[in-house]
């Protein structure tokens, strides 16, 4: 079995991208959560696929090209909209690969889950 038979089989979304940020591999999960196809995908840079308010995911992925050593990061529900119409949450993790190039996890939140969060968001804002 090869690494990207391995990868389709995750639940979990994996996105490889060059120091450019241009996606270049996408797992079945992935094509999955964005409704898009792996080809369509592969046209996109990282930063296209956060919701625009994500300003703190899209300004730690565009440092992540520009650091001598980038030890990665962690993006709780982080919002993407990938299409019009199309919302979700998902904790993210970026890490570093070889030749500066970096690796995506998408753990999109099902919905209970996000109903929970935005309680406690509602609960914290409230108290404050």
């Amino acid at each position: 079995m090869d690494t990207p038979q391995i990868l389709d089989a995750l639940s979990t979304g994996v996105l490889t991208a060059g120091h450019d940020l241009r996606i270049n591999y996408v797992n079945q999960a992935v094509s999955q959560l964005f409704g898009m196809s792996p080809t369509r995908l592969r046209a996109l840079k990282l930063t296209d696929l956060p919701d625009q308010s994500e300003t703190r995911l899209l300004d730690e992925l565009r440092r992540a090209t520009q650091v001598p050593v980038f030890e990665g990061f962690r993006s709780p529900l982080a919002l993407f909209s990938p299409q019009p119409g199309v919302t979700f949450q998902a904790d993210v993790s970026v890490g570093p690969l070889p030749g500066g190039a970096l690796i995506m996890e998408l753990r999109a939140l099902d919905h209970s889950e996000q109903l929970r969060n935005g309680r406690r968001l509602a609960e914290r804002l409230d108290a404050a």
